[in-house]
């Protein structure tokens, strides 16, 4: 009996299973971050589901919700689970965006770069949590005001793109876009249409002074739905197998280009004239060409004569 921090769909394939669901005993559990360490009988909540499923029932099970399976005795059983909504919460993207707001707003506000005060541990600490002073109540005003200096520097743009870049490096390719290795021939005009082979199979961000590209259409089972640290737990450094996600880096001028293909799917795709007015006038070094022949290669676009 576990807590989940994710959405579940379950769905009975053979067999027969009874399944109960249980709301969280405490509120500090609702939306949990986390899913939780199995639970004990005792400790859990008010019973919400009492059910069995069969072949061709479905189960949704919101995050946050207890859930406790179980076989039945004369019956086998299997289900398929569908999971979603791992890790994507405001949590998660205060986790990327904080750090970095912390440099950014230290940068600029001398406030924040300013020394502690020298009797700080005069009233401050576990041994002072009960009181009430006037310096502690300074001491916690100025903190506040200090934090909201730091909210005023989130890169949030940055850590969202971070975060798209986390879903494309941990998600599998759509079923018949595995990375083609053999294509024909690129033949590319002006009025030829560049078009993206399916939304949200890749990402782009900025790493030091370069665009960089990452895409999915490569990536191999164990790395789905995986956390950054959690194949190095399994497997020591001579083990780790070749699994690198897609990954493609330009030269920062390519961003407004690549923004504009990235957006090119389905009826939406673009032709190599609008790139190349996009370009003109500028003095723009974007090899447009060069550019849509790697994307080709990659197998992220298609082109249509």
């Amino acid at each position: 009996m576990q807590l989940q921090q994710d959405v579940k769909i379950d769905a009975v394939v053979q067999g027969s299973k009874r399944w109960r669901l249980y709301a969280p005993d405490d509120n500090a559990d609702l939306l949990p971050h986390d899913s939780s360490r199995d639970f004990q009988e005792e400790e859990l909540g008010k019973l919400l589901l009492d059910v069995t499923l069969h072949p061709g029932d479905l189960l949704y099970m919101p995050r946050g919700c207890i859930h406790q399976a179980q076989a039945l005795p004369d019956a086998h059983s299997l289900h398929l689970t569908v999971s979603a909504n791992q890790h994507c919460s405001w949590t998660d993207l205060f986790e990327l965006s904080l750090p970095r707001a912390l440099q950014l707003a230290a940068d600029e506000c001398i406030g924040l770069r300013r020394s502690l005060p020298f009797d700080m541990s005069q009233y401050m600490g576990l041994i002072h949590e009960e009181e009430e002073s006037a310096q502690r109540n300074n001491f916690t005003t100025t903190a506040q005001q200090m934090l909201q200096q730091v909210s005023k520097h989130m890169p949030l743009d940055a850590a969202a793109d971070r975060m798209s870049v986390q879903f494309v490096q941990q998600r599998l390719p759509p079923y018949g876009l595995h990375r083609r290795e053999e294509r024909p021939d690129l033949e590319v005009s002006e009025s030829s249409k560049i078009t993206l082979v399916r939304p949200g199979i890749a990402a782009m961000t900025i790493e030091d002074d370069s665009v960089v590209l990452y895409h999915c259409l490569n990536n191999p089972r164990i790395l789905h739905a995986s956390r950054p640290d959690d194949l190095a737990k399994d497997e020591s450094e001579d083990e780790q197998p070749d699994i690198a996600p897609g990954r493609l880096e330009f030269d920062v001028d390519y961003g407004e280009v690549l923004e504009h293909i990235l957006s090119a799917h389905g009826s939406k795709g673009v032709s190599m004239g609008k790139l190349q007015r996009m370009l003109d006038g500028t003095d723009s070094t974007v090899d447009l060409f060069a550019l849509v022949g790697d994307l080709y290669s990659e197998g992220l676009v298609d082109v249509q004569a």
